[in-house]
């Protein structure tokens, strides 16, 4: 980006990058992954929280700008002025917004003095958890029709804004305040142990709740039942849970993890399914700010215990109020059988 381009006029910037609205193109996804990977690279992982497609490019069918925006949430301690001197690196540049102060920030990638230069790429700035546009993009893609509608309206208005991209924008505003307040009244469940015995009965039940109107099963296989409401995420590995964060927004967290020593084989094993898989996952929950999270315990469980089970049960418990922030609930069931 030119370095005296913040210094243009609305007018100046509205006749050199005119709306136009394009179909949508099953390249963005891959262009914003390249440029994933090279930000990374270049900022660092130990800097970013979390890092994510949003937009209209994010969302399968939906015409667009063909600007690829992207979201990252970095940690209180991440050092501004680095991010800013890292990102000028790969080509971006600091758009002020006086109306909003970093953390937020904007920077811009792909525009000239002379016009667009090749891919344009948006990135937002924010503190974990102080952002909305991943609901309303997931909220789009579940609901086809709300993404058809929004998209009648974005070329609606780029014909009767082409130069002018204030009033573009402050157009889009009713129906995205609109579309907002329905998503957040569509909750979602993330089942965690899905296919095992309580987790299997839970899903279930929650397909069959209206409070939920997307219910999330994390599992290594598919499951038996199939549903509307359903869809798997597939994990073969908890170790690579955390690069499953942009498949897991939801409004609540149910853990049902769990197995026996005889089935796990050694007590380390068992402690690793048993009480390190649910912290990472209750790691995960608060990384993603979600509102509350259930975690399927044991009848007697203590960290005092002089059973292995129930002390193990009783540390998970402990490390998980330690982790996670939000409302939780820990349900101590007695002996499961089934």
């Amino acid at each position: 980006m030119a370095e005296n381009l913040n210094d243009l006029t609305t007018e100046e910037l509205g006749k050199l990058f005119p709306i136009i609205i394009a179909e949508y193109q099953p390249e963005w996804e891959k262009l914003y992954r390249l440029e994933e990977q090279l930000i990374r690279g270049t900022i660092g992982n130990n800097n970013i929280n979390t890092i994510e497609h949003i937009g209209s490019t994010a969302v399968p069918g939906l015409p667009a700008k063909p600007t690829i925006d992207i979201l990252i949430g970095i940690f209180n301690e991440s050092s501004i002025d680095l991010l800013i001197n890292n990102l000028k690196k790969i080509g971006y540049q600091l758009i002020p917004k006086p109306e909003n102060p970093p953390p937020h920030m904007m920077f811009a990638k792909g525009y000239t003095k002379e016009g667009v230069k090749g891919q344009t790429f948006h990135i937002h700035i924010r503190y974990p958890g102080d952002w909305d546009e991943p609901v309303f993009r997931d909220y789009l893609i579940r609901n086809p029709e709300k993404a058809m509608e929004y998209g009648n309206l974005k070329m609606d208005l780029a014909d009767k804004y082409r130069n002018d991209r204030e009033k573009y924008t402050d157009n889009k505003t009713d129906f995205i305040k609109k579309t907002m307040k329905e998503a957040r009244n569509s909750k979602t469940a993330v089942v965690f142990g899905s296919t095992g015995l309580v987790g299997k009965e839970l899903v279930n039940e929650l397909l069959g709740q209206s409070e939920f109107v997307k219910v999330k099963a994390v599992a290594r296989r598919d499951l038996t039942v199939s549903h509307p409401k359903l869809e798997i995420v597939h994990l073969a590995d908890y170790a690579k849970l955390m690069e499953l964060k942009d498949k897991c927004y939801a409004d609540t967290y149910f853990c049902c993890i769990g197995t026996t020593i005889k089935i796990a084989g050694t007590k380390e094993k068992f402690r690793q399914t048993d009480l390190d898989i649910p912290v990472q996952i209750a790691q995960l929950a608060e990384s993603l700010l979600i509102p509350s999270m259930v975690v399927i315990s044991s009848i007697g469980a203590s960290d005092h215990s002089s059973n292995f089970y129930l002390r193990a049960k009783g540390e998970m418990e402990k490390s998980v109020r330690e982790s996670y922030s939000g409302n939780l609930k820990i349900v101590r069931p007695s002996l499961l059988m089934g």
